[in-house]
């Protein structure tokens, strides 16, 4: 056959079309059967998940992308997961907007029709085969499996031991207002609604919601973000091998990563949206197809509806349009035409809900306040190269962030020296910037002028030589734009950055794979390298990197899996082994404490309530937010109240003098959990004796009590069952009241 014979386009056999096809009508009905079955609650959720999600995912990115840009099935399964959790949060937004409560049949309906659709579509739309692309190598597959178990360990493990903590109470208590139809509900949050909205849809199929199910599909966001980061870079830097599997296996084990993994929390659905806006935007730029940044622009637009912080990856996506534009000898009218389908589906998108967002009073009288006097400050500049750099040596190893550290300076001065001539300049700049650095963190008075912190300085420099160089590639620069821009915006130009510097660690991974991988050639150029020598380099490259990750990991296993002994609670800093030096000494940075094994015995107390041996309110050590949620339906008061909950195990704790609780009240039981006491009952009425309680055989009990007419008052603005807004004189108002609904007698 000739050569032309053999590219030339083919339609596409009608049978595999309609084999595809039935496969997801089959996935479909048997979705459909087990939700309006009300099987088991895991395959209630598999079945929400593969109907809300996977399988509407894939059939729209089968609509979307021409044949030949997703060359094997790995960038398949992230373009799903990506298209899929797109397609689950617009739709539960949708379907919020409708007025009234969120039944099982509105999303069975919703999704049923979206799902039929594509396959309507599909089946109408003609494609044509391409030759196959070239598969990857069978290692290069075992080593990118072997990098997600890893990571697949560190997210999945023991993920539902823990309690709920208050940012998670949180968001389950504002998907319980989706449900029952609060209108206004996702306007009191301070940022986007990714976070309520993906637990709202499981939580309505299920009338139920447990910790595990909450957090999966989280946990799998943040899986499915390495896998693009691992792809993304291999698109980068393809003469860089080692770069892709390097940033994977840093993030893998990273700790902000791993415990946003672990919470129904909005950061991994940040991190997979914004590196799948990188990875369409590159393909882009190497390939024609209009369709890719319009892709992009939706990926990016729900992750800024995870929270706003998502436009920090912009600078990266920008970067790649002005080259591509100047590369190609754009014309005017082509600069226009190419920035206005991504703009007006970002517009679009993101629009739906922030234009009301911004225009809800509560806006304006509560979260812009947050957002600029709370997070930014009010000043202009600042130095938070310490503060950044202690707690993320608490998150993660101290040698985790040295090692990416030395990582990325190595290769910023590689690039100065590439970027700048004569070699004088370059060598110059080099001694700036790293005299700048250690003057910037070891004595960072010296560029205080007149309250005014310039550490900025040598860090927007460099980034703007490096940008500015002819001789730095497009490529690099958009990953120092991405790595940059949001180190910049957390260490200057925020007051309180706290773990929002999680935005920066994809691009930082990626740069430290291609530094490896670039010390690895020179390494193999200077000394000549036969086959032999570089089946030795190989080894020993992957026995550095094995231990590595062994050193790296077991820090995030004790932290984040382990919950025996408790890393933050059973006597820290004893709890951390001697080999983990820190620079910060003994006592944890504040500001922030995510996903740290944590069980007070809440679930005991929801369903001591939910089989009404307790009746009445309660005050506790713990948070409101949190207790709200456990407690269900029973009300918290500061005065008198019918029992007190004083929990060994507290996340945010409360002062209310535990020693004199125990003084002047009844004793009336215990919580216990794997032979440990967490927790303890007061009453003031009068107890014959205390009994003593086994979470282990409480927690079912509780988990089939998470209906969704849970109280709201523990939210920062309480949402009352009962809105009556009546004024009790001139300075005491009644918002509105929950009431029981079912009285006990006596």
């Amino acid at each position: 056959m000739s050569e032309r014979g053999r590219s030339s386009p083919t339609p596409v056999n009608t049978f595999s079309f309609r084999k595809r096809d039935g496969i997801a009508v089959a996935l479909l009905l048997a979705a459909n059967l087990a939700v309006l079955l009300s099987l088991s609650r895991p395959v209630v959720f598999t079945a929400g998940l593969v109907l809300t999600c996977l399988l509407p995912g894939y059939l729209l990115t089968r609509i979307l992308l021409p044949v030949g840009i997703v060359s094997d099935w790995t960038e398949k399964i992230v373009l799903t997961m990506g298209a899929g959790f797109a397609l689950l949060i617009l739709g539960a937004l949708g379907l919020h907007y409708v007025p009234g409560p969120l039944r099982p049949v509105h999303i069975l309906a919703l999704y049923d029709g979206l799902v039929v659709a594509f396959i309507v579509i599909l089946s109408l739309h003609r494609r044509t085969d391409r030759p196959p692309a070239p598969h990857p190598s069978r290692y290069r597959y075992l080593l990118l499996l072997g990098l997600i178990l890893i990571a697949v360990f560190f997210r999945l493990t023991n993920l539902g031991y823990s309690e709920f903590q208050g940012d998670e109470s949180r968001a389950l208590l504002m998907a319980a207002g989706v449900i029952r139809g609060e209108d206004d509900i996702l306007f009191l949050h301070r940022k986007g609604p990714a976070e309520i909205l993906v637990p709202t849809v499981s939580y309505a199929l299920q009338n139920s919601a447990t910790e595990l199910t909450a957090r999966l599909p989280f946990a799998l966001a943040s899986l499915a973000g390495i896998l693009t980061i691992y792809l993304l870079t291999r698109r980068l830097f393809p003469r860089r091998a080692f770069a892709a599997p390097a940033a994977a296996g840093l993030l893998a084990v990273d700790g902000y990563l791993v415990a946003f993994g672990r919470l129904v929390q909005y950061q991994s659905i940040v991190f997979l949206m914004v590196a799948l806006a990188a990875w369409c935007f590159y393909r882009w730029y190497e390939n024609e197809k209009p369709v890719l940044p319009v892709l992009g622009a939706l990926f990016l637009a729900v992750g800024t509806l995870a929270h706003y912080e998502a436009v920090l990856v912009t600078p990266f996506l920008a970067w790649l349009y002005w080259a591509r534009g100047r590369r190609d000898r754009w014309s005017l009218l082509r600069w226009v035409q190419n920035a206005l389908g991504p703009t007006v589906v970002f517009t679009i998108v993101a629009g739906i809900f922030y234009v009301p967002f911004v225009r809800h009073p509560r806006f304006l009288a509560d979260t812009a306040g947050y957002i600029i006097q709370g997070r930014i400050g009010g000043g202009l500049l600042y130095n938070n190269i310490k503060d950044v750099f202690f707690r993320a040596t608490f998150y993660n190893s101290t040698y985790y962030i040295l090692f990416l550290s030395l990582g990325a300076l190595l290769l910023v001065v590689y690039q100065l020296r590439k970027a700048l001539r004569p070699p004088g300049l370059a060598t110059a700049a080099q001694l700036t910037f790293i005299t700048g650095l250690v003057v910037a963190i070891f004595s960072p008075q010296t560029l205080v002028v007149e309250g005014l912190s310039l550490a900025i300085l040598p860090f927007a420099l460099v980034l703007a030589v490096l940008i500015a160089s002819s001789r730095v590639t497009d490529t690099f620069k958009a990953t120092f734009l991405w790595f940059g821009v949001p180190f910049i915006v957390a260490l200057f130009l925020t007051d309180r950055p706290k773990t929002h510097v999680y935005t920066m660690f994809p691009a930082w991974a990626i740069l430290v794979g291609v530094a490896i991988s670039q010390l690895g050639a020179d390494l193999r150029s200077r000394f000549n390298a036969g086959a032999w020598t570089v089946r030795t380099l190989k080894a020993g490259a992957i026995l550095l990197s094995t231990a590595l990750l062994v050193v790296f990991g077991t820090y995030i296993y004790i932290v984040f899996v382990r919950h025996t002994p408790d890393f933050r609670r059973d006597g820290y800093p004893d709890t951390r082994p001697p080999l983990y030096a820190t620079f910060y000494g003994d006592w944890e940075p504040s500001g922030g404490g995510f996903a740290f094994p944590h069980r007070g015995g809440w679930k005991a107390v929801g369903a001591l309530y939910a089989q009404g041996v307790l009746q009445g309110s309660f005050r506790s050590n713990e948070e409101s937010i949190t207790t709200s949620w456990y407690t269900r339906q029973a009300p918290w008061c500061g005065d008198s109240p019918d029992y007190y909950f004083i929990s060994h195990v507290t996340h945010d704790r409360w002062d209310i003098h535990p020693n004199r609780v125990r003084r002047d009240n009844n004793h009336l039981g215990d919580v216990w959990a794997d032979g440990e006491l967490v927790l303890e009952i007061y009453t003031s009425k009068p107890v014959e004796a205390p009994v003593d309680y086994q979470l282990a055989e409480l927690e079912k009990v509780f988990d089939e009590a998470t209906q969704p007419d849970v109280w709201l008052w523990g939210l920062k603005t309480p949402v009352p069952r009962h809105r009556v807004d009546a004024s009790l004189g001139e300075k005491v108002s009644l918002f509105g009241y929950d009431v029981t609904e079912q009285v006990a007698a006596g």
